[in-house]
């Protein structure tokens, strides 16, 4: 926001401005007003086209009105509320991603170890098919050698 000084017409058109005011300068006959950052080149360059009214506010060509400071201060808050709600949002979404990355790592771990069990009793179920068959196998032979002895 920048202030300014300007001097106005009968219809309340800038016909001069200033920055600052000179100890030659009657403050009586200066009007001070503030313009936006935004509207601050153009304002510059077309100072002559805007209007004060009777109650102070500055309006832009084309009786555009530029904003107030009360509306800038008021957009500046709704900003820095918005900013405030989805910083915590945004927190609290990190939270829970930590949260959601240790229960995978917590399930990775435990469907590794599912694995690494499921390995070790597939090969000690494959040992002991193995030796019952063994076993079978030496019955049947047992069998045959009695049956052939008969």
């Amino acid at each position: 926001m920048a202030q300014h000084y300007v001097q106005l017409n009968e219809q309340g058109y800038i016909t001069r401005k200033d920055e600052e005011l000179t100890k030659n300068d009657d403050p009586k006959q200066w009007q001070q007003i503030t313009i936006a950052t935004n509207d601050e080149i153009d304002f510059g360059v077309n100072y002559k086209h805007y209007r004060v009214d009777e109650a102070g506010v500055v309006h832009a060509p084309a009786n555009s009105d530029l904003p107030t400071v009360e509306q800038v201060n008021n957009q500046l808050a709704v900003a820095q509320d918005t900013i405030k709600q989805q910083s915590e949002l945004i927190e609290k979404q990190a939270q829970e991603l930590t949260a959601i990355q240790t229960s995978l790592v917590e399930a990775t771990k435990a469907q590794v170890e599912a694995g690494q069990l499921f390995d070790q009793k597939t090969k000690e179920y494959q040992q002991t098919f193995l030796e019952t068959t063994k076993q079978i196998m030496q019955l049947q032979a047992d069998l045959d050698a009695l049956k052939g002895a008969k």
